[in-house]
């Protein structure tokens, strides 16, 4: 039983440091390392006050000019360094975001202004890195011959903090993935399409048709902040044409199905970046419209003497649906990218009827399905 005991104050002692995650502290001017709980206050306050909790209720607040560096819960640290501002220099808390051969350092003063600095690993004093030209500063700053690729992503770069921190994360690595970067373009595919209806007990059932048709379309594509993840929309044009002849209830009926349609797919899409040939997967929804429709189901009577037609314009103007697929982009030089990819779309008729009995033409009308297939391949720019 006493095991249980000692396991049970065991897992008293440890509990304070899971909640923490990392032990926090920090480090006096006189260089004496405390470890303590620090408080989170922000941004802003993180810049000009390191806060540290002392009991229950009791809350310590100690300036850059007596704390060298601390650290928060979540590995966040803070060194104290001299800012000049407006022609006034004074101690803050600059946050590092990035370290190694630079490190980058960031300071947000009030709302809407922020600093970015750096220094070389074994340099005190800090160079402020301006609003704009970043590409230049960075050229002339950084040594290019560490990591030719920085020199290209510098020209993407934007002054923000997480844009920053990815390019000198990858300096000080020299990781050679590419910058996210916005794209648009063009593309071409053959889309293999197969028409299918909804089974529903007691009605009309018809056979699946196929048919190849080209689609046609245009896009962009732009980075979801500074990761791999991006926004894809597209729209594109697709004419599909099927024929065919079936039975039903011993009347024989000819369905052609021949409508041209605008299809907008918002895809989000996961890229594995690198610098020459890469793959991609993407997922999202699909809404497609027709803007010309000639679809017409005929049906075929025989009697003893003669045939009778009776003829019904298919209106089909409203799917949507999801489509995934994956694909493979390669750098035509560093501007112009061509990509391949396959793509699997559903698409369901968004004009249902409810209702438990329908005509043969109702049901081709209102619960007409497409699969659809498309490989395609195009050009980024």
């Amino acid at each position: 039983m006493n095991k249980y005991w000692y396991l049970i104050i065991l897992i008293i002692i440890l509990y304070p440091l899971r909640i923490n995650g990392q032990k926090t502290y920090f480090i006096s001017n006189s260089g004496m390392r405390f470890e303590a709980e620090i408080i989170n206050a922000g941004d802003i306050s993180n810049g000009k006050f390191c806060r540290v909790k002392s009991g229950e209720k009791t809350i310590m607040e100690y300036t850059p000019y007596q704390v060298n560096e601390y650290m928060l819960e979540y590995g966040q640290i803070y060194k104290s360094y001299p800012i000049v501002l407006k022609d006034t220099a004074s101690r803050y808390f600059i946050e590092i975001l990035s370290q190694g051969k630079i490190n980058l350092y960031y300071l947000k003063i009030k709302r809407g202004v922020t600093k970015f600095y750096i220094n070389e690993n074994d340099s005190s004093e800090l160079t402020e890195i301006p609003q704009k030209d970043i590409h230049t500063f960075l050229s002339d700053y950084i040594n290019i011959k560490d990591c030719p690729q920085a020199l290209d992503n510098s020209s993407y770069l934007k002054y923000k903090k997480g844009n920053l921190e990815r390019f000198f994360q990858d300096y000080n690595n020299c990781n050679i993935r590419p910058f996210p970067k916005f794209h648009y373009g063009i593309m071409v595919g053959v889309a293999a399409t197969r028409l299918s209806t909804i089974k529903v007990s007691g009605n009309y059932s018809t056979p699946k048709y196929n048919d190849w048709s080209i689609s046609v379309g245009i896009f962009i594509d732009a980075p979801m902040g500074f990761t791999n993840f991006s926004f894809h929309p597209e729209i594109y044009y697709k004419r599909t044409s099927i024929s065919k002849i079936f039975e039903n209830e011993n009347t024989k009926n000819d369905i052609v199905i021949d409508y041209s349609s605008i299809n907008i797919p918002l895809l989000f899409r996961y890229s594995f970046l690198n610098n020459k040939t890469f793959p991609y997967i993407q997922v999202g929804p699909i809404y497609s419209r027709t803007i010309k429709n000639k679809s017409i189901l005929y049906e075929y009577a025989q009697t003893s003497d003669e045939t009778f037609t009776n003829s019904v314009k298919l209106k089909q103007e409203n799917l949507g649906g999801f489509s995934i697929g994956c694909g493979i982009i390669s750098n035509i030089g560093s501007k112009y990218k061509w990509f391949g990819e396959m793509r699997y779309s559903k698409l369901y008729n968004l004009n249902v009827k409810d209702g438990s009995k329908i005509t043969l033409f109702d049901q081709l009308n209102q619960l007409n399905n497409f699969n659809e297939i498309i490989m395609g391949i195009g050009f980024m720019f």
